[in-house]
Formats: structure tokens, C-alpha cells, sequence
């Protein structure tokens, strides 16, 4: 059993899936081996089937990546993002990713969100390697 929990947002999914030796498939990699505990939403899996097919790197079909999205549900815990409208991001999509890590108990999220304040540093915790957002 994982023991660190985690929220990938959609952009730590496409890169880990179409660029599998990169840092974000390093991290995807660990998830489907059994050694992080991933939490996800359907806005988060519904963004990386929206994207994934545009990446040229990735050879998926966009049915194979819905059924890719389908196995996700059943590998992560899915909860359904917060409510709360944070004023301060620039980016609209990033309120329910951010509802998402708010509600997940997550240890980790890999994305700094801009405009909010916090705090992102490098760590390496149980082999993996990215952004801690720490909230406060």
C-alpha cells in the first residue's frame, strides 16, 4: 500500500503518459506500481482526455484514452472538488483542481498555482520527485 497520497493534475497526466521519461512519468509510473496513493477528480480526468489527443508525442486513440481515463477511476481515489472560488488565481481551471487538493488529504500536489500564495519546494520522498504545495 502507498503510503504518500497525492493529487496529479491533468498536466502531470498528459506529460507522464506521452513523455514516460520525464520527471511527470517517473511520477505516473510510480502511481500504477503501487508506490503513491493518487487522488483525482472527473474534471481532472475529463481535462487530460480533452488534452491528450493534441499532444503529438502520444499515439493514443482518443477511445483508448477514454478507456485509460476509465481505468483511473479505478486505480485513484476520486473525490468531488470544493466549492470555494479562490480570487487570487489567474487561471479559472485551476479552481477545481485546487477544490480537488483541498478536499483529497493529499501529502503533495504536483503544480504551483499561479497567483496564490504558498510555497513550492523540491523533495524527495519515497523515490518521488516533484513540487510540494504547501498551503499557509
Amino acid at each position: 500500500m502507498a503510503g504518500l497520497r497525492v493529487v496529479l493534475d491533468a498536466n502531470v497526466l498528459v506529460s507522464g503518459l506521452a513523455y514516460a521519461t520525464g520527471v511527470p512519468g517517473r511520477i505516473v509510473e510510480a502511481w500504477l506500481s503501487g508506490g503513491l496513493s493518487v487522488v483525482l477528480s472527473h474534471f481532472i480526468l475529463d481535462e487530460m482526455v480533452r488534452v491528450l489527443p493534441r499532444v503529438p508525442a502520444d499515439r493514443r486513440t482518443p477511445d483508448e484514452i477514454r478507456d485509460l481515463a476509465e481505468c483511473f477511476l479505478g486505480l485513484a481515489r476520486i473525490v468531488v472538488p470544493d466549492s470555494v472560488v479562490e480570487p487570487a488565481l489567474r487561471d479559472p481551471k485551476d479552481q477545481q483542481a485546487l477544490g480537488t487538493l483541498r478536499v483529497s488529504g493529499a501529502d503533495y500536489r504536483r503544480q504551483q498555482f499561479a497567483g496564490v500564495g504558498g510555497k513550492v519546494s523540491d523533495y524527495c520522498a519515497g523515490g518521488f520527485l516533484g513540487a510540494a504545495w504547501e498551503l499557509g
